[in-house]
């Protein structure tokens, strides 16, 4: 507590009698001692004698110090959030512990008396109102008193924030901490205890995370918080948005900024584990870890095994052995966030198996067949393998790509072998040779077998060839000789529930369903007479309203329609039940022989279609298996995720960048049950593969490349077609086939050219105006006409139903499809135009439209887009009111609601007619576009008061379309009442105003009269000195019917006081105005 000063003894003399002691700021009781140890000898100089040990007389003393540290308050500042319950806790030290505390704005702060036992260490005080206040401490136990002050400003919240960077990452089922920071304008904040008083709340938009206090205790959807901090469980995988708010005393609510949290499954290397040959390369990805702001870098273990490419995960197979691969997820720089692994294996299978998916296949089906490994898959070997040889054994029981044959039998003598097959402009015959397509011709068993050869390329650019062979037996099923019913077959999956594919489906077999009113046809199924097997095949398979239900495979039964009505019985459908065996992605017009061309930017979406074992397809079974799509090159081809599950009907491809990749699609990740497909992005010519017609003219370009590339256009056959080497512009001269290159420095591409003498496909348009008010509910027939060239591409598309499409040119217009009229046989191309409420929102705005425009109707044949007919016929579009009901518009109109808004949408070069024009009033108040697909306002307003009714006539001139509007315009009674009843009132007040005037003459004029008759009785005011008697009331029983008279001397004394009354008989202006009194 206390300590002699050193440095100050040793500036005094030795023998001084004082001492400076250093005190500490320290409160407490302390004694000072002093004792004397000797005295200084005079005669020997500056020597001292000390004292003899024996005394027993020593000189000393003490003195006992009361020491009492330094007051003072702290925090010296404080910001306190303004809430009446909220307590802020000043901290003193020092002092006796005698204190008082003064405020200087009791506005603002007031003391709370603190605990017990805290009396002398803790100031406590609760705010007021908002504003800054000075309080002071005295101690009053001192003398003088000590004081020391701290300053409290009471105010709002200004901000709240999330101490935490703006995007954060969590692996599923881990935590985080979140810190919360508040404060005012001047960036100062409030302490941590503060924030319980602010009701701060935590906003989570949705349930991939979960909010937690610090005790772990779950808020779903968010929650509040009365401290600082707060945690994030990451409960499901996603990307959220994060953030908190906290209210003001004026009840505005301010919000802290936005955190994304994104919530990812632990990253997995995929493929995990990979087969190469030496020389292959396989692109590979990561699947699930971080998505936001992150990067992520690949790395060998063991570049002489294989090497990877560091952003792009490239694999390169080097030579035969085993490493393993790292994947590591970094952010912000050098920052690790995950790391993921996989292993790989680089050899050279030994041998290799011919698969198919199925060892059966029906008759007039197909089913693609190719290679298998020992080791690894396609994707393993594929870009290294050539000279492929297929043969069959059997060719009229089976045989490869039935469009190739058929070509090649009629223009055999006009091409060089090289030329027969027909490939995209530059993928050529060698590079789809890995896969091919078995067509079943007639019943048998027959063997194919297949012969190659593939390069491996090792270290050092050492490469050895190995030859591989093998070879798989086909057994082709016919059809039964009496088969009538194949064509009305829907093939089902087992344990499957169908869409709504049932029309007018009201009552289930066996039960009544509750929508039974709104169905005519009754659906059920025929049955035979009861046996034992009959519960069994009501099992297997149902009827639910309008769906179809499954049980067990390899069941049959037909279903009977009958129409209530008319009592006409018929076979609606037959449904038989068999395994999903094959996946197919279906040909289309840009997947020739399992080949696509894409440009780069350019989108494809394949269907996906399940087969059973015989290669027939099934009507429906989404979801029945799972398949999954992968791609070699994912930097090439992207394949959407979202539309690859199983109950897909799509797989979505985007070409990214130049290169190959070959797609594989498979029934859960089985190599045997798998589908290729290999696509080829970069430049290529436009159109590809065209049919033409002689005298014809086409413009052939590039498409694909991102700068333009000269280069020069020819042809192989110039009697077919002629070829501008410069421009790319091609006339058609002969009938034939033939090829178009085009050649650069760096660019050499090619397409075929088919030269018809007749359409293969014609559409004749019919003869009517087409319109789309009202919409044809059976659409518009385009007739459709198929020559017996049809037959040399038929084998494009599937050989049952119908075999071409239909589309309409402009799209935004309508839409069309195929349809085959039983009765007649005759095909067609229906054509239902959008309606002029679709067609406002569907034309773009960049057109320029006109009331009527052209529309052609094209019917392409299936797989082959490029055989086609098309028709053209007028439009003229009609138009519809916004606010008209289905059969009618009635307009009411009155003085309170004296007008209203029609809209027009269409064609809105429309005539309006109505004939009251001195009552209605009709004008346009905004339009918008023109064409088919315009808007127009019209404002309808009542003129005037009169009850009448009228019909608004709108007419559109081009196709003669009205429309009528019926309108009542009625003033009400009400009306008339309200005027009435300001009549009366006008009337009252005016009469009573009169009256008041009367009154006043009246009584001016009373006043002013010169003479009074000496009988009259005059009522004058009483003086305080005289109070003039009363003459009782007549009807007053105490009287008799005749009152007395008034005492004459009476009379004559208010006479003379009146008399006597200076100035009383004055003008009546001066009585009335008294500024005139003189």
């Amino acid at each position: 507590m206390a300590k002699w000063d050193d440095a100050d003894n040793l500036e005094r003399s030795e023998h001084s009698w004082e001492r400076l002691l250093s005190l500490k700021n320290e409160s407490g009781l302390c004694t000072v001692r002093v004792t004397a140890i000797g005295f200084r000898d005079n005669m020997g100089g500056h020597k001292s004698v000390p004292l003899l040990d024996s005394s027993e007389n020593v000189l000393a003393d003490a003195i006992r110090l009361q020491l009492v540290s330094t007051l003072m308050v702290s925090p010296e500042f404080n910001l306190v959030f303004f809430n009446p319950n909220a307590k802020l806790n000043l901290s003193i030290t020092g002092g006796s512990c005698f204190l008082e505390a003064v405020v200087n704005d009791s506005r603002v702060l007031e003391v709370v008396q603190p605990p017990r036992g805290l009396q002398c260490s803790q100031l406590m005080l609760s705010p007021k109102g908002m504003g800054t206040a000075l309080v002071t401490v005295y101690d009053v136990g001192l003398a003088p008193p000590l004081a020391a002050s701290a300053v409290v400003q009471v105010v709002d919240i200004d901000w709240i924030k999330i101490v935490s960077p703006e995007e954060i990452s969590l692996v599923e089922g881990t935590s985080q901490t979140i810190d919360l920071m508040a404060g005012i304008s001047d960036g100062r904040t409030f302490d941590s205890y503060q924030f319980a008083y602010m009701n701060i709340h935590v906003h989570v938009e949705d349930h991939i995370i979960e909010v937690l206090d610090i005790n772990d205790i779950s808020s779903p959807g968010g929650g509040y918080v009365n401290v600082p901090k707060f945690k994030i469980l990451a409960a499901h995988l996603g990307i959220t948005t994060l953030f908190v708010s906290a209210a003001q005393q004026s009840g505005h609510e301010i919000l802290s900024q936005p955190i994304m949290v994104e919530v990812y499954a632990p990253p997995i290397i995929h493929p995990q584990d990979i087969f190469l040959v030496p020389g292959a390369a396989y692109v590979l990805t990561v699947k699930g870890g971080p998505t936001v702001g992150v990067y992520v870098e690949y790395m060998s273990m063991n570049d002489e095994i294989a090497t990877m490419h560091r952003s792009s995960g490239r694999l390169s197979a080097i030579s035969p052995g085993n490493t393993t691969i790292r994947a590591t997820v970094f952010r912000n720089g050098d920052t690790v966030i995950c790391e993921a692994y996989g292993s790989v294996k680089v050899g050279v299978p030994s041998s290799v198996i011919l698969n198919a998916q199925s060892e059966l296949l029906g008759v007039g089906r197909e089913m693609p067949i190719y290679p298998l490994f020992s080791e690894g898959d396609l994707f393993s070997v594929y870009e290294l393998c050539q000279n492929y040889q297929w043969t069959v054994e059997d060719d009229k029981v089976l045989s490869f790509n039935l469009l190739e044959h058929l070509n090649g039998e009629k223009y055999g003598t006009q091409l060089d072998p090289s030329e027969k097959i027909q490939f995209p402009s530059h993928m050529s015959e060698e590079e789809l040779g890995f896969i091919k397509v078995m067509f079943g011709r007639s019943a048998g068993r027959t063997n194919i077998a297949v012969s190659f050869s593939c390069e491996f390329i090792s270290s050092g650019s050492k490469s050895w060839r190995r030859f591989y062979n093998a070879s798989l037996s086909i057994l082709v099923v016919p059809d039964l000789p009496l088969a009538l019913g194949v064509p009305i077959t829907w093939v089902l999956p087992p344990h499957y529930t169908t869409t709504s594919i049932l029309p007018s489906s009201s009552e289930s077999y066996g039960q009544r369903d509750s929508q039974s009113h709104k169905g005519t046809i009754i659906y059920s199924l025929l049955r035979n007479f009861p046996d034992k097997n009959e519960g069994v095949q009501k099992v297997a398979i149902s009827i639910e309203g309008d769906r179809i239900k499954t049980s067990e495979s390899n069941n049959l039964a037909c279903i009977q329609a009958k129409d209530r009505i008319t009592g006409r019985i018929e076979i609606a459908a037959c449904v038989k039940v068999a395994e999903v065996s094959q996946i197919r992605i279906t040909k289309q017009e840009e997947v020739p022989f399992h080949g696509i061309n894409l440009a780069v930017g350019a989108e494809l979406s394949l269907p996906v279609v399940y087969l059973d074992a015989l290669g027939n397809p099934f009507y429906e079974a989404y979801g029945a298996v799972l398949f999954d799509v992968v791609t070699d090159s994912p930097d090439v081809v992207s394949i959407n995720k979202n539309n690859t599950h199983g109950g897909s009907r799509n797989i979505h491809l985007k070409a990214m960048q130049h290169g190959r990749a070959l797609v594989r699609i498979s029934i859960d990740r089985i190599p045997q049950k798998s589908d290729y497909i290999l696509i080829s992005v970069g430049a290529h010519i436009h159109p590809q593969n065209p049919v033409l017609h002689i005298g014809s003219h086409l413009n052939f370009s590039i498409e694909g490349l991102n700068d333009k590339v000269s280069g020069q256009w020819s042809t192989a056959n110039g009697s077919v077609i002629s070829v501008s080497p410069l421009s790319g512009v091609a006339e058609v001269v002969g009938e034939g086939t033939t090829q178009v290159f085009f050649e650069a420095s760096s660019l050499k591409l090619r397409t075929a050219v088919i030269v018809l003498t007749e359409d293969i496909v014609s559409v004749d348009a019919p003869r009517e105006t087409l319109t789309n008010v009202p919409l044809p509910t059976k659409g518009y027939n385009f007739s459709v006409k198929i020559s017996n060239n049809y037959d040399k591409f038929m084998a494009l598309g599937n050989t049952k139903g119908l075999q071409y499409d239909c589309r309409v040119d402009p799209p935004f217009v309508g839409y069309a499809k195929p349809w085959l009229d039983l009765d007649s046989g005759n095909s067609y191309c229906l054509f239902f135009p959008y309606s002029p409420e679709h067609l406002v929102r569907l034309i773009p705005k960049s057109k320029d439209m006109k009331p009527d425009i052209s529309v052609s109707i094209n019917a392409s044949l299936r797989g082959a887009d490029h055989v086609s007919g098309s028709a053209s016929a007028l439009f003229v579009g009609g138009f519809s009111i916004l606010e008209m009901g289905k059969d009618s518009m009635q307009l009411n109109l009155t003085p309170y609601s004296n007008k209203t808004i029609i809209t027009i949408l269409g064609n809105i070069d429309v005539e309006i007619y109505w004939h009251e024009r001195e009552s209605l009033l009709i004008t346009s108040i905004h339009t918008e576009g023109f064409g088919i697909g315009g808007r127009a306002k019209y404002e309808v307003k009542m003129l005037g008061a009169k009850r009448f009714t009228d019909t608004i006539f709108i007419t559109l001139p081009a196709n003669g379309q009205s429309v009528e509007i019926d309108v009542s315009c009625d003033p009400g009674e009400r009306t008339a009442s309200e005027t009435t009843i300001k009549y009366t009132l006008w009337t009252t007040v005016l009469g009573c105003l009169a009256l008041l005037i009367l009154t006043v003459v009246v009584s001016i004029c009373y006043l002013d009269r010169p003479g009074r008759s000496p009988q009259t009785s005059i009522n004058v005011p009483a003086t305080p000195s005289i109070a003039a008697p009363v003459t009782p009331a007549r009807s007053s029983p105490a009287i008799g019917s005749e009152s007395p008279r008034t005492p004459q001397p009476f009379i004559d004394y208010v006479r003379r006081t009146i008399d006597e009354t200076p100035n009383y008989r004055r003008e009546p202006r001066r009585r009335v105005n008294p500024q005139n009194t003189f």
